[in-house]
């Protein structure tokens, strides 16, 4: 849900602002952005598989959005999120989403979604995703890289 409003607000903004050749557009939003979100966590394990390992729930309090239009048509759009976000076992996490959406079909503001994410955890827990999401669903439809270093020594 969060995707898809972000995209049609670059894509609006954009649209809007452009008027000849290639522009780009930025947007920043502070605050209680998105509360209640739900994020599975998934690591690669001993034998190259990847598995889910957690679910985290929380907030973003800051959104970045930059985009590009040409000649009024919206090409992409990349996002950044920033928040607060916890493990089932109390950990507290500082994540840090980048999503770019590679824009496809422009009447119906539909794009491929991929997203690294980046989480670190007061109890020294670490996990790096990249993935691909569904456009609609904003789930989890691919976990392209799961890495989980552990804490820092």
């Amino acid at each position: 849900m969060k995707t898809r409003t972000f995209f049609l607000l670059c894509l609006f903004i954009g649209i809007g602002l452009t008027e000849l050749g290639a522009q780009n557009y930025s947007y920043v939003g502070k605050g209680k952005i998105y509360e209640d979100i739900v994020w599975p966590v998934f690591c690669t394990d001993e034998n190259g598989e990847i598995i889910l390992v957690d679910i985290l729930t929380g907030g973003i309090e800051v959104e970045h959005h930059i985009g590009h239009v040409k000649n009024g048509v919206a090409v992409w759009c990349n996002s950044q999120y920033t928040g607060t976000i916890f493990g089932s076992n109390g950990e507290k996490f500082r994540i840090k989403e980048v999503w770019r959406t590679e824009i496809q079909v422009e009447a119906e503001y539909i794009g491929v979604v991929t997203g690294k994410i980046h989480l670190v955890g007061d109890e020294g827990t670490h996990y790096i995703m990249s993935c691909i999401v569904d456009w609609y669903s904003f789930t989890i439809t691919e976990v392209t890289r799961a890495v989980c270093p552990g804490p820092k020594k």
